[in-house]
C-alpha cells in the first residue's frame, strides 16, 4: 500500500558518508557555508535618550542650549547645536540610510516603495497588509511547519486571525439547512443557497476562490459547533474533478464530523491531476491543485475511479491510499520507477517511500511532474532554492553541487546527459518513533559526475597524472552495495591534504575527506591509504602551531543496509591525525616497540565491505597527560568501565580485556604464540580475536593474550578460547548473560572450578541452541 504525501521526501541530497564528514570532489559535500544565520547587529541606532527629531538631549531643539539663552557657549549643554550661536548642526551616523538629521532634514531617502524605520534608520519594505476574508493564506518563506509556533504564523496572515484549508475564512452560523445539494429535503450540514443574511456572503471582492461562499458544519453537531465559511456552489458528492462545475474540484471536506468528497471551489490558477504543483514557497511560486492534493513530489493528485481520471500517462489510480490516520481514498499517484528512463514525457523519477514504518519501510520511487523549463541530466540546476540565487529546476533531483541528477540502480541509467556520470549509492536511516534510535535503513542511487580517468584505486599512489583516489559506493547486485575507489581530478579550489578545513573555516578539500580534528570543529584534509606508510608525518596545518602525525585507520562509512549485521559494514581507510608523540613505527614483527614508553597496537585495515584488508601494527605513546608511563603489566587488573579516554589507560600495553567478574578487566597485549603470554596469569594463552567481520568469511583477526577460564564475557564462540563455548547463563533478550563455559561431551567433563555440574546444550541470548555443549554454571561471581 502506498501512502499519500510519501512520494517525495524533501531531504538534502548528498552522496557520501552519513557517518563521517566527507568533502569529496564528486559533490559529497553540500556546499553549505557554515553560517549560523545570526544577525551581526543588535538592531539599535547607537544613541542614548536621543529624541531623533531635534538632535539634542532633553532639549526642545529650538535654542541650542540647556537652561541658557544659547549665547554663552557653555560646554555640554546640548548635543545638536552650536552653543556659541544656536545654529543646529545636522548629524547622520555612518550606515544610516534615512531618518531625521536632527535639524529638520533627512539622512537619506527610501526608494522603490520602501519606508524608513525611524529606530534603525534603515529602508525597509512596508509590512504586508493582513489578508481579508476569502483571500488565500498558507506557507511562506518565513512560515513553514518547521517555523517555531507554527501554525500561529498562518493565522497571523488573516485580519480575523483564522487560516483554515489555505484560505482566510471565518467562523459562522448555518442560517438554514433543510435540503441537500440537489434540493432533496435532507439536511446535510451545508448551508442552503437561499439562506438569508449568511455570515459568508461578503468575501473580499476579487478573491481567488470566487464570490459564492456558504457556512459548513465541520464538527459533529453532537460534539461541538465548529463551523467555517467555504467557497463553492453545489457541494455535490463526487468521485473525480470532472464531475464538478467549472472552477471547482473534487475535494476532501470535513462535514458533520466526517471527511467527505465534495465539489468545492479551487483557487484561481489551479491545475489538473498529473500537472506540476507547488505548495512550498521555498521551491518557487505556489501552484495549487483543483483537488487540493499536491503531492510532495510536485504532482497534482486527485480522486479517481480509474486511470483515465489521472490526466497524465505517468500517473495511475491507486486504491485505498491512506490520506490520514482514519481515512483512505482512491487517488492518482505516480508510477513506480527506478530512474528517469522509466518515466514518460517530461516526468521524472522522484525519491519516495512505501508509506510503511519500521522494518516494513523501503524506498518506493515514483514518476512526478516537473516544472516548465526544468533541465535534464548533467545540466546546471538550482541545488538550494532557498538561497535566493536564481537557478533552473531539474528533471529529477538537483545535487548539492548544482548538477541535475536522477535516481538509479545501474550505471546505464546515467547515460545520455551532458556529463559522463555513474550511479553512486547513498545510505539513509530513519527514526520513525522519534526516540533517538534509528529503526530502519535503506539506500538509493544517484547519478553523479567526476572528472578524470575513473580507474579503480585504493590509495593516491595507485593514480597517475595528478589524479587522486576518491571513495564512492556502487551497487553490486540484488540491492547490495560496496565501496570503491576511483582516480579523479582534484577540484581546482580548496585546501590540500594536511591543511585546515570544515568548522568555522568554511573551507572544503580539493580531494579526499575533511576529518574533524580540533575542539573548534575544524579538521584537516586527508586521503585514502593502504597503511600508515601512505600518510604524511610531522605536519603542521597552516594557521596552527600544532604538530601532528597521521595514522591509517579504517573508519565506518556506512552500514551496508543492515543494523544488526556487521559483516556488510563498509569502511573507508583514511589518514587520521595522531599526536606527534606517537612514533607510529612498524611493530608487526614481535609486537615490541623500541621506545620503552610506547605500546604496539593492532589497527585493522579494511577497504569497503569486501576490498583489501589486514592489520597495521604501530607504536603509539603509552603515557598519561603528564608524561608518566602506564605501569600495569600483562595479567594485572584494570578498570574495564573507566571513564578515561581508553579503559586500558592503566595498562602499559594499552589493552584491557573484560574479566570474569563484572566491571573488572585484565591487561593484555598482542602475541604470536603462548610463550609471549608467559608473563601473565597461568591461565593465559595466545588466542585469535576478530577485529572486523566480513561477509566473505575472511575476517580481519589478530592474536592477543587471553585468559582461558570460565565466566569470561562473550558475544559468540569466537570470543572464547579453545575448549570453551559462549553460553547464556541469564534470561533472554535484555536479561541475557553470555559467558565462556567449558565445552563437554558428558557430565564427567564438568568437574572444573567455575563450571556447571552438568553438560547441557549452550543457548544464545534468544534461548536458542548454539550447537555447542557446555558445563553451564548457574551464575558467575
Amino acid at each position: 500500500m502506498r501512502m499519500f504525501k510519501a512520494s517525495g521526501l524533501k531531504m538534502a541530497l548528498l552522496f557520501g558518508s552519513a557517518l563521517i564528514l566527507g568533502c569529496e570532489s564528486g559533490g559529497s559535500s553540500n556546499g553549505d557555508d557554515g553560517a549560523t544565520g545570526a544577525d551581526a547587529t543588535d538592531g539599535t541606532d547607537g544613541t542614548t535618550n536621543t529624541d531623533g527629531t531635534d538632535g539634542t538631549t532633553n532639549t526642545d531643539g529650538t535654542d541650542g542650549t540647556t537652561n541658557t539663552d544659547g549665547t554663552d557657549g557653555t560646554p555640554g549643554t546640548s548635543d545638536g547645536t552650536d552653543a556659541t550661536d544656536g545654529v543646529c548642526e545636522p548629524f547622520c551616523a555612518a550606515g544610516w540610510e534615512c531618518g531625521s538629521n536632527g535639524c529638520g532634514g533627512e539622512c537619506g531617502t527610501c526608494t522603490g516603495g520602501d519606508i524608513c524605520d525611524q529606530v534603525k534608520r534603515t529602508c525597509e519594505a512596508p509590512p504586508a497588509p493582513l489578508k481579508q476574508f476569502g483571500e488565500a493564506c498558507g506557507d511562506t518563506a518565513t512560515c513553514t511547519p518547521e517555523t517555531a509556533g507554527y501554525p500561529s504564523c498562518l493565522h497571523a496572515q488573516c485580519d480575523n486571525g483564522f487560516c483554515f484549508s489555505s484560505v482566510c475564512t471565518r467562523n459562522c452560523e448555518v442560517k438554514k439547512d433543510t435540503v441537500d445539494w440537489n434540493g432533496t429535503a435532507n439536511p446535510d450540514g451545508i448551508e442552503d443557497p437561499d439562506a438569508v443574511a449568511s455570515d459568508c456572503a461578503d468575501p473580499v471582492e476579487g478573491n481567488p476562490y470566487g464570490a459564492t461562499w456558504y457556512c459548513i458544519q465541520n464538527s459533529d453537531p453532537a460534539q461541538g459547533n465548529m463551523r467555517t465559511c467555504q467557497a463553492g456552489t453545489t457541494f455535490k458528492p463526487c468521485e473525480n474533478d470532472s464531475e464538478c462545475p467549472s472552477g471547482e474540484g473534487c475535494q476532501l471536506l470535513l462535514v458533520n464530523g466526517q471527511y467527505q468528497k465534495r465539489c468545492a471551489a479551487a483557487i484561481a490558477g489551479s491545475v489538473n491531476a498529473g500537472e506540476y504543483c507547488n505548495d512550498d514557497p521555498e521551491f518557487g511560486d505556489l501552484i495549487g491543485c483543483k483537488s487540493g492534493l499536491c503531492l510532495t513530489s510536485g504532482s497534482c493528485s486527485g480522486f479517481c475511479v480509474d486511470n483515465a481520471d489521472c490526466g497524465d500517462v505517468f500517473m495511475t489510480c491507486e486504491k485505498e491510499v491512506p490520506l490520514g490516520d482514519t481515512i483512505t481514498g482512491d487517488i492518482c499517484l505516480g508510477k513506480i520507477c527506478d530512474s528517469n528512463q522509466d518515466c514518460p514525457g517530461d516526468s521524472a523519477c522522484n525519491l519516495g517511500g512505501n508509506g510503511e514504518d519500521g522494518a516494513a519501510f523501503q524506498f518506493e520511487n515514483s514518476c512526478a511532474a516537473t516544472p516548465a523549463g526544468a533541465v535534464g541530466l548533467g545540466e546546471a540546476c538550482d541545488g538550494d532554492p532557498s538561497d535566493d540565487v536564481p537557478g533552473k529546476a531539474c528533471k529529477g533531483l538537483c545535487l548539492g553541487n548544482d548538477t541535475c541528477s536522477t535516481l538509479c540502480t545501474d550505471d546505464k541509467q546515467c547515460v545520455g546527459g551532458t556529463l559522463p556520470m555513474f550511479c553512486n549509492v547513498s545510505e539513509a536511516t530513519y527514526d520513525f518513533d522519534e526516540d533517538g534510535t534509528d529503526e530502519e535503513i535503506d539506500a538509493y542511487g544517484l547519478c553523479i559526475s567526476v572528472e578524470g580517468s575513473k580507474s579503480e584505486c585504493f590509495k593516491n599512489a595507485d593514480c597517475s597524472n595528478g589524479e587522486a583516489c576518491e571513495f564512492y559506493q556502487i551497487w553490486t547486485g540484488d540491492g547490495a552495495y560496496d565501496g570503491v575507489g576511483y582516480c579523479t581530478k582534484p577540484e581546482a579550489e580548496g585546501a590540500n591534504e594536511g591543511e585546515l578545513c570544515g568548522g568555522d573555516t568554511g573551507i572544503f578539500c580539493k580531494s579526499g575527506f575533511c576529518l574533524p580534528t580540533f575542539d573548534s570543529g575544524a579538521g584537516i584534509c586527508t586521503s585514502l591509504c593502504g597503511s600508515t606508510d601512505d600518510c604524511a608525518q610531522g605536519i603542521t596545518p597552516p594557521g596552527t602551531e600544532v604538530k601532528l602525525n597521521q595514522l591509517c585507520q579504517s573508519l565506518l562509512y556506512s552500514l551496508g543496509g543492515t543494523y544488526d549485521e556487521a559483516k556488510d559494514n563498509i569502511y573507508v581507510p583514511l589518514c587520521v591525525a595522531s599526536s606527534d608523540a606517537d612514533s607510529l613505527d612498524d611493530c608487526s614483527g614481535d609486537y615490541v616497540c623500541d621506545a620503552a614508553e610506547e605500546a604496539c597496537i593492532a589497527f585493522p585495515h579494511v577497504f569497503g565491505a569486501s576490498g583489501p584488508s589486514g592489520i597495521d601494527y604501530r607504536c603509539v605513546d603509552a603515557t598519561d597527560a603528564d608524561g608518566n608511563p602506564y605501569l600495569k603489566s600483562l595479567g594485572e587488573s584494570c578498570d574495564i568501565e573507566s571513564d578515561s579516554p581508553t579503559a586500558a589507560n592503566s595498562c602499559e600495553d594499552l589493552y584491557c580485556n573484560p574479566d570474569a567478574k563484572d566491571g573488572e578487566g585484565y591487561c593484555s597485549k598482542p602475541c604470536n604464540v603462548d610463550a609471549d603470554c608467559a608473563d601473565g596469569t597461568p591461565d593465559m594463552v595466545c588466542d585469535t580475536r576478530t577485529l572486523r567481520e566480513r561477509a566473505s568469511g575472511e575476517n580481519v583477526t589478530a592474536k592477543f593474550c587471553i585468559k582461558a577460564k570460565p565466566c569470561i564475557p562473550c558475544a559468540s564462540d569466537d570470543e572464547c578460547t579453545d575448549g570453551y563455548a559462549c553460553a547464556n547463563i541469564g534470561g533472554t533478550g535484555l536479561t541475557a548473560d553470555l559467558r565462556c563455559m567449558p565445552t563437554c561431551t558428558t557430565d564427567g567433563d564438568c568437574s572444573g572450578a567455575g563450571a556447571g555440574p552438568t553438560c547441557v546444550a549452550a543457548e544464545n541470548e534468544a534461548g536458542e541452541a548454539t550447537g555447542s555443549n557446555a558445563c553451564v554454571a548457574a551464575k558467575c561471581e
